[in-house]
């Protein structure tokens, strides 16, 4: 018998020791088991019903089975974004409004609605169909009353958007060969798109951003809330060779929130697994450093 065989009868024999164990590699209170490839084989199993654990609280994220092979495969949710999910809880506190755009099944939005607690809300904007079924699934089965879901497009005036329906989402980029097939790949759906001006009102603190290629457009659809809240702190998708790709400037992005008042700005590169000032990010996009795929964050903030 193979030793995976193995490992897989004795996780299935004994479920609840198999959970306690790599909670606590994902939690980080022992050796990182649960990245070698069968740990993982028998996490999709023995958490399929349970709900995966997260790093940073105690949020439950539930997946369904099919979709583990993207979620686990390419998107990585037992290690996901580890240094922008760090950023990310830094800035949380008890009673803090968060703005979750792109919300996708709610990995972020989990971790806000926990640390901001009962006094704080959680408003996450998601417009794919089906991944708004997973994203309400996991706010229901979490029991979280502090999450307002905004079934539509974030955008920068009210309007409609033809967006790529792929693994990763509904995008406004062209789905890479690299990126996993799903059904409907090769289509477009249309889906309504609001500024969050018009979704949200009050006081602001955090504001994660993964548009997928529309994020500026989003910003734009945030001027009166930019307004309303100077210390606002901004995490938002920044993908300079893809932004090439389909004709944009790469810089266009950094230079609005330059224009905005954002006048700290760095780049949470996870690829390279480090945060970069922005001037030696624009120095590697201009040479060229940077991978077709690369795909990093700007988190912007204004420092008086």
């Amino acid at each position: 018998m193979k030793k995976s065989e193995v490992v897989a009868g004795v996780a299935k024999r004994f479920p609840v020791l198999s959970r306690q164990v790599l909670t606590m590699s994902i939690r980080g209170q022992l050796p990182a088991i649960h990245r070698h490839w069968l740990a993982r084989q028998v996490a999709s199993d023995v958490f399929e019903d349970a709900g995966f654990p997260m790093r940073h609280n105690p949020a439950r994220l539930y997946i369904p089975k099919p979709l583990h092979p993207i979620y686990f495969g390419y998107f990585d949710f037992l290690d996901h974004e580890p240094l922008t999910t760090s950023v990310f809880t830094s800035l949380l506190d008890p009673g803090a409004v968060v703005i979750d755009v792109g919300a996708n099944i709610g990995h972020y939005t989990l971790l806000a609605a926990s640390l901001v607690g009962p006094a704080g809300q959680v408003h996450a904007v998601e417009c794919s169909p089906q991944t708004l079924a997973v994203l309400r699934g996991n706010m229901q089965r979490n029991r979280f009353q502090n999450v307002v879901i905004h079934p539509v497009a974030a955008s920068g005036v009210r309007s409609t958007l033809d967006l790529n329906v792929t693994a990763i989402g509904l995008s406004w980029f062209n789905p890479h060969s690299n990126w996993p097939g799903v059904q409907g790949s090769g289509t477009t759906v249309t889906v309504p798109a609001v500024p969050v001006d018009d979704l949200v009102s009050g006081r602001v603190d955090v504001i994660k951003i993964d548009a997928e290629g529309v994020d500026l457009d989003v910003l734009k659809g945030m001027q009166r809330i930019f307004r309303e809240n100077r210390h606002v702190s901004i995490i938002v998708e920044w993908a300079p060779p893809l932004l090439v790709e389909v004709g944009k400037d790469p810089f266009e992005l950094p230079h609005w929130l330059r224009d905005a008042g954002f006048n700290k700005i760095s780049v949470i590169d996870e690829i390279h697994g480090r945060q970069r000032p922005l001037e030696e990010a624009v120095r590697m996009v201009k040479a060229g450093n940077l991978a077709k795929d690369w795909v990093g964050d700007l988190f912007a903030r204004r420092i008086s």
